[in-house]
């Protein structure tokens, strides 16, 4: 409870979801790193080989903030289940949730030196690490972009690297799809922690013949998600997570405006009654 506080605090994920996906993502990832580790064959012969599975040493974790602590339990937790030590730079706008998981470390009794946490951004922290000729691989979740650096720094010490980058999910709805279903699914699936997830299906794609339909069902959809503190039992929505999103969101809002797409509900204005924070309108656009 007390993680799933701090990351609606410092996320604005609804205190219930937090408690779900971004407390219980991370026990999972754990939980299944620890089976793996005891299960996982390191060793097998084939043919006149053996081939021995070792842990590639230094793993350097860049984490981004949309779901903090998840991301990290994703890159720490197989890390050192393998024998590998991590140094962890956790994203500066969702910090605290990895002091808590250090802290938690070293309650367990962790050998020092195995988890390293260093804070700050990442055109100095994370750049470091990228290219410190001892860290042996880099896992960075980002955007594309930021990848594409992490990459030219760790070519130059020929680094493993792991990079899951920035994209956009299309929702293709088929024109014998249960609209009833599909339709909510499809906006749950865009909406989910205020639309800052990595796998949102943020466009959908539908036959231009069932049109109407699928617009009467994503506004009926959207104009249900109640905006509000994440901590009020009948906020469907929390606030981006700073500022900086909340304007990138409006822009894209008004550009869709000035480029003539159809706004069906919502708009850039800030929802009624919530002047204060970084709260957004629930959205839907067509024929964009």
């Amino acid at each position: 409870e007390e993680i799933a506080k701090l990351i609606a605090q410092e996320v604005g994920m609804p205190f219930t979801l937090s408690n779900l996906i971004q407390v219980g993502l991370p026990v999972m990832s754990f939980a299944t790193a620890a089976q793996l580790a005891t299960d996982f064959n390191f060793e097998e012969e084939m043919g006149s080989s053996l081939i021995v599975r070792e842990p590639i040493g230094v793993v350097g974790a860049i984490t981004p903030w949309n779901y903090p602590l998840h991301q990290i339990a994703a890159k720490v937790a197989p890390a050192l289940a393998v024998g590998c030590t991590v140094v962890l730079k956790p994203s500066e706008v969702a910090p605290l949730n990895a002091f808590i998981l250090a802290e938690i470390l070293d309650e367990v009794g962790l050998p020092a030196g195995v988890f390293n946490l260093v804070t700050g951004v990442g055109p100095v922290v994370g750049e470091a690490i990228a290219s410190h000729p001892l860290v042996d691989m880099v896992s960075f979740t980002g955007s594309t972009r930021a990848g594409k650096r992490v990459m030219q720094l760790a070519a130059e010490s020929v680094k493993r690297g792991a990079l899951e980058l920035g994209g956009k999910s299309p929702n293709v709805i088929l024109e014998d799809a249960d609209l009833e279903a599909a339709i909510p699914a499809g906006v749950a699936a865009a909406y989910m922690n205020s639309g800052q997830t990595c796998s949102a299906l943020t466009r959908m794609i539908v036959p231009r013949s069932r049109l109407a339909e699928v617009e009467d069902l994503a506004v009926k959809t959207a104009e249900t998600y109640t905006t509000g503190d994440p901590f009020d039992a009948s906020t469907r929505l929390g606030p981006l997570v700073s500022a900086t999103q909340r304007e990138r969101v409006r822009g894209y809002i008004h550009k869709g405006e000035s480029e003539g797409a159809k706004l069906l509900t919502g708009g850039a204005e800030s929802p009624d009654g919530l002047d204060k924070g970084f709260f957004v309108r629930p959205t839907v656009f067509s024929n964009v």
